[in-house]
């Protein structure tokens, strides 16, 4: 049974051979970037790691990978966190940092896994009086 033909089974609420494999095709079923190092470790692959969700640090599953595996589901990423950076860098205490193409500052810790919004360009506003029209993301807050 292919990769499709299991999928397709699966959601048609019938039993497949087995039950498919899905690792990556979205941000809630990605795997960390720290953890796909080990992944490739076991397995003997040296690779590039390419990040795909930056704010989460999720690393895109190569197709040697998804065929050692045996991963069934391949996701379709459109642009994501990874894209759109304004700005990025470390802050004196060693955090990296980088501020999105909508002017949110994103800070990750020292030994942290994801990024936490820190600065947001909308903290300020009065969501009762907002003029969506008259917003403008450039301004650089830090």
């Amino acid at each position: 049974m292919t990769s499709r033909e299991r999928v397709l089974i699966t959601l048609s609420h019938e039993e497949p051979d087995k039950g498919p494999k899905d690792l990556e095709p979205t941000n809630v079923t990605g795997i960390c970037a720290r953890a796909y190092e080990g992944v490739l470790q076991l397995l003997g692959i040296k690779e590039e790691i390419e990040i795909i969700d930056r704010v989460q640090g999720l690393a895109k599953v190569s197709p040697t990978v998804r065929k050692e595996l045996g991963i069934d589901i391949y996701g379709l990423w459109p642009r994501s966190s990874a894209r759109g950076v304004q700005r990025e860098g470390k802050n004196q205490a060693g955090e990296e940092f980088f501020v999105d193409e909508w002017g949110f500052y994103w800070r990750k810790p020292v030994e942290g896994l994801y990024y936490d919004v820190v600065d947001s360009p909308l903290a300020d506003i009065d969501p009762t009086n907002f003029d969506l029209d008259s917003f403008y993301c450039g301004s650089d807050r830090r």
